[in-house]
């Protein structure tokens, strides 16, 4: 059930309009693009397979995606993203939902300025994170792989 709450907060911050706060992090790992983190190497189709919710002073909660469920499928194309959700991994999309989008540095910043950071990008993994701060540091981390 947890799932589904966040994979709907993400939809929601990816193309809703969310704000988050980011802030900086010296583990990026882009060795497949020389730390080129640009719109051609976003391009395509990217499915969830891990969520990690990290809260200060906790242990992370760690959720693997079953592999043959496309719990949320992203498609970036050069100017839109394309959110496709299947929470129960019955094999038909639940919600769909595309947006406009830019990039500025790692910030992916949907059509009304919400944005989420790309905490890293290789050629078939995209790690992305959210923070959210109530009252204790907390943020969440999607990590996807390429599909095309």
């Amino acid at each position: 059930m947890k799932t589904i709450q966040l994979l709907k907060l993400l939809s929601l911050c990816l193309l809703i309009g969310f704000t988050s706060c980011s802030k900086d992090d010296d583990d990026d790992n882009n060795d497949d693009f020389n730390g080129d983190i640009s719109v051609a190497n976003l391009l395509g189709s990217w499915r969830l397979i891990q969520e990690i919710d990290r809260t200060e002073g906790e242990p992370d909660d760690i959720y693997n995606v079953p592999e043959n469920c496309n719990e949320l499928i992203l498609v970036f194309t050069s100017d839109q993203i394309e959110s496709k959700s299947d929470y129960d991994c019955d094999g038909s999309f639940d919600d769909t939902f595309t947006t406009s989008y830019t990039l500025n540095g790692n910030i992916i910043s949907g059509s009304e300025g919400e944005g989420i950071k790309v905490q890293s990008l290789t050629n078939n993994t995209l790690k992305l994170r959210e923070d959210i701060v109530i009252e204790n540091v907390e943020y969440y981390e999607l990590v996807f792989v390429k599909l095309n």
